[in-house]
């Protein structure tokens, strides 16, 4: 890879930062004025995310000492306004550049590994992520956990499977800025959605390994452990928002069925065809927003909710000998929702 032909963007956003931001900043500059990096020509991109005039004097250390460009909210906006604030400044002002990298300012990623992670972009459009190894001792436990039960829900729902979902390093091909552009999100759980959109668009993923910092039990982080952590599992609400949506149109419909008429087959033919018809609108059009052949996808999704409803209704027959049929009609289900939930990721609204 030859990066002389185009520029890479660094791109910082920073909330109230302390003297790690400029340390970052004296190691990048010491970094990229080696003999070995002088091929990767960069810019330095702050973002001041509506600090207050108590930062400014780091941010202006950083703009007059350190040669970055320094874009300032008057507010705070969150992370991923910032991050969108220098995408769009990039994809305006630097219509040869070659791609951008995000970097957190708290010290958590290493002027080397940044370079590193660089070195690894080529010309594919695919997205490069820093990633910490949270195996080993001395990481706190609420990141350590957090960490792997979050991309072991994301693993399941967004199909893809990554190592450290909640990396701030990360590098962006020019190519894809303006997709990144687009995704909803204005704080930390823009990060997250930025994955989740990769997984949708078949987007490739690419992990390289990083050092794992945590100075001061990671102290310097505006990352609130309980609300932004709900933040990001919020974005997957609506993956299965409209799954349960339809169980209960289902439900609702087979229970007024069931108090007319006795025929429990009846019942279940018509509460599944009202759920049917509004699960596979709501899921093609918003939750996968996926844009084939609409005929294609109706056929395989009727095969899949007719499979899906003859398993249905055996497994309640069966339990409805020792259950009530209601609890049955529940628990069969919720046991058949994850099936049809990959089904229809994978098999039916997938974009690849």
């Amino acid at each position: 890879m030859e990066y002389n032909a185009a520029k890479i963007s660094i791109i910082i956003p920073s909330l109230e930062p302390n003297n790690k931001l400029l340390k970052l900043l004296g190691d990048l500059q010491t970094e990229l004025e080696k003999a070995e990096n002088s091929d990767i020509k960069a810019e330095i991109l702050i973002v001041d995310d509506g600090s207050g005039q108590e930062y400014a004097h780091i941010f202006e250390q950083a703009r007059d000492c350190y040669g970055c460009i320094l874009l300032r909210h008057a507010v705070n906006l969150g992370k991923g306004r910032a991050l969108k604030t220098a995408f769009n400044y990039c994809l305006n002002e630097f219509p040869d550049f070659y791609g951008v990298v995000t970097v957190d300012s708290d010290g958590q990623h290493t002027a080397d590994d940044i370079i590193g992670c660089i070195r690894v972009l080529q010309d594919e459009n695919y997205l490069i992520l820093g990633c910490r190894n949270f195996s080993q001792k001395g990481i706190p436990l609420k990141s350590g956990f957090g960490n792997k039960l979050t991309r072991t829900v994301f693993h399941f729902l967004g199909g893809v499977s990554i190592s450290d979902t909640q990396t701030g390093l990360r590098v962006i091909p020019a190519g894809l800025l303006a997709t990144m552009l687009a995704i909803p999100g204005e704080r930390f759980e823009y990060e997250m959605n930025m994955l989740i959109e990769c997984g949708l668009q078949g987007i490739k993923i690419k992990e390289v390994p990083i050092q794992t910092i945590y100075e001061d039990n990671n102290s310097g982080t505006h990352f609130n452990p309980l609300f932004d952590s709900l933040k990001i599992y919020a974005t997957f609400l609506k993956y299965i928002a409209s799954s349960l949506s339809a169980s209960f149109i289902d439900f609702f419909i087979f229970w007024v069925l069931t108090g007319l008429i006795p025929n429990v087959a009846i019942a279940m033919i018509f509460s599944r065809a009202g759920a049917m018809t509004f699960n596979f609108t709501v899921n093609r059009n918003i939750v996968f927003r996926s844009r084939k052949n609409v005929f294609i996808q109706a056929l395989k999704y009727l095969i899949l909710a007719g499979a899906s409803g003859t398993a249905a209704y055996y497994i309640i027959m069966f339990m409805h000998g020792y259950l009530p049929l209601l609890v049955s009609k529940i628990i069969a289900e919720t046991a058949l929702f994850l099936i049809n939930y990959y089904f229809q990721r994978k098999k039916i609204f997938n974009r690849d």
